[in-house]
């Protein structure tokens, strides 16, 4: 065998070695996070005259993970933690008067399936209906665009 068709295997056999060892080191790991994917969604039928119910959920694959659910009847707001990693739902609900300005912002944490109350999310009273419920729902990185529902 000639020098340079020796030379030119052993080259093609580090490259190949090399690219190898690459791809490995470049592959995700088994235990990495899956993405969590955003639903967003209202319900107008749900008993409130005039009010409309928001949904926002994060899940992997068709297992629900998290959600947020602002119920126009009753005002209240369930938050759902369904996925035992590690990481806690957190909800951000503003709340906009008939004009478009925002009288309210409170945030909302749980590691478990929670209902809270909101009246308006400080607790100082009632929403006043037609006035706007903006969501966000987050966990492990990953948040819901934000959802509209009304009181």
């Amino acid at each position: 065998m000639n020098r340079n068709r020796m030379r030119r295997r052993m080259m093609l056999a580090l490259a190949t070695t090399a690219l190898g060892a690459l791809s490995i080191a470049a592959s995700p790991s088994a235990s990495a996070n899956p993405v969590l994917i955003p639903k967003v969604y209202t319900d107008a039928t749900d008993g409130d005259s005039g009010g409309v119910s928001a949904f926002a959920e994060l899940s992997r694959g068709t297992n629900l993970c998290y959600r947020a659910a602002f119920h126009a009847k009753g005002e209240t707001l369930d938050v759902w933690d369904r996925c035992k990693d590690g990481y806690e739902a957190k909800v951000t609900v503003k709340v906009y008067n008939l004009l478009g300005i925002l009288v309210d912002l409170d945030e909302f944490t749980a590691g478990q399936d929670t209902t809270f109350n909101l009246g308006t999310p400080d607790g100082s009273g009632d929403i006043h209906e037609g006035y706007k419920v903006v969501l966000v729902l987050s966990a492990a990185g990953f948040s819901t665009p934000p959802i509209k529902g009304t009181a």
